[in-house]
């Protein structure tokens, strides 16, 4: 799946990838590129832009934004956030092995700090392996790699729709809004109605071979595709409006001027290989580019795109840490 590379994951963790030249995340260049030579490019960039702004300016910001109640309220929606998102990750689970949604919320917020260091957070391959040993690995990557497929996909979809918006209140050609429609259904429809097998014997073909890990990977229902449609929709939905809301007390222009353009911004950055640790910089300069519609915003979005991520990522990352590390002095005093 572009975007997610998450079967180039099963070769990272396989012994076999290190010697393996010839797969195209082995090259050299393009690790130096995204893991250190895209930070510092947006880190620079974003530093140059910064000396624009007086201390004042940010000082200001600060004292004109209720901070104490966006961050109680942030804190309400980040665990409803990751309520829906387990809820959508036991989707994927087996009939025969469907742990309950409260030890899956403890464990993917665990498994957040698994993918915090790692690009494409792959990591949590990993991570969620370990909290499931009855499952087989192979198994245990293939149910996270559908689950963040299903993230992928819907992204793809709203962003459609926000690029479709931004064309229709900008007067495009109609023949490139017809077909921008058309794409995004395409989108939508294609993960309704996709045969998950096709995903197995394309994606998974040299690992996924015994009937156990074939019958995890059965074809799912349109019912069962629309029911994860709306629960990954919904969660990412609710990253956006808490977008929009630190911008609605910041900027002088109303939030849904700039709803198709937060929209395209977090389907683009799915598809930007930074550890979760570099989102702040990368992600800052990305929502620069695509959000702020002048230089008199640009503070703005800087911060409701770094709030927006301490709730969602940086404070669950600190809180997996500490999840794991305590049940690991638990395993260990056994």
């Amino acid at each position: 799946m572009p975007g997610d590379f998450a079967n180039i994951l099963v070769y990272k963790l396989d012994k076999n990838f290190t010697s393996n030249p010839r797969n195209p995340l082995y090259s050299k260049a393009l690790k130096f590129t995204f893991q250190l030579l895209l930070p510092l490019v947006c880190g620079f960039f974003l530093w140059k832009r910064f000396e624009q702004f007086p201390l004042e300016s940010l000082q200001l910001l600060l004292l004109e934004f209720p901070l104490l109640i966006f961050s109680f309220a942030f804190l309400m929606v980040a665990v409803l956030n990751w309520l829906l998102d387990s809820a959508l990750w036991r989707q994927f689970f087996p009939d025969d092995f469907k742990p309950s949604l409260k030890s899956l919320v403890r464990i993917n917020i665990a498994t957040s700090s698994f993918g915090f260091f790692t690009p494409f957070q792959m990591g949590e391959y990993l991570g969620k392996s370990l909290y499931f040993p009855a499952l087989s690995k192979k198994r245990n990557y293939a149910i996270t790699f559908f689950f963040r497929t299903a993230k992928v996909y819907i992204k793809l979809f709203l962003g459609g729709i926000g690029l479709f918006l931004i064309g229709f209140q900008s007067d495009w050609p109609l023949w490139i809004l017809t077909g921008i429609t058309l794409l995004t259904t395409l989108v939508g429809l294609g993960y309704i109605f996709q045969d998950q097998a096709f995903w197995s014997k394309r994606f998974f073909k040299r690992w996924i071979k015994n009937p156990a890990i074939q019958k995890s990977l059965e074809v799912r229902t349109p019912a069962f595709r629309t029911q994860t449609f709306l629960l990954a929709s919904t969660r990412i939905l609710l990253n956006t409006f808490q977008f929009l809301a630190v911008c609605y007390f910041l900027m002088p222009v109303h939030p849904l001027a700039i709803f198709p353009q937060v929209l395209i911004f977090y389907s683009i950055a799915t598809f930007i290989p930074s550890a979760g640790f570099l989102d702040p910089v990368i992600k800052s300069t990305l929502s620069l580019f695509l959000v702020a519609n002048s230089d008199a915003l640009a503070l703005e979005v800087i911060f409701a795109t770094n709030f927006v991520w301490f709730f969602n990522v940086g404070l669950a990352a600190i809180a997996g840490s500490l999840l794991h590390s305590f049940r690991r002095q638990a395993v260990l005093k056994k």
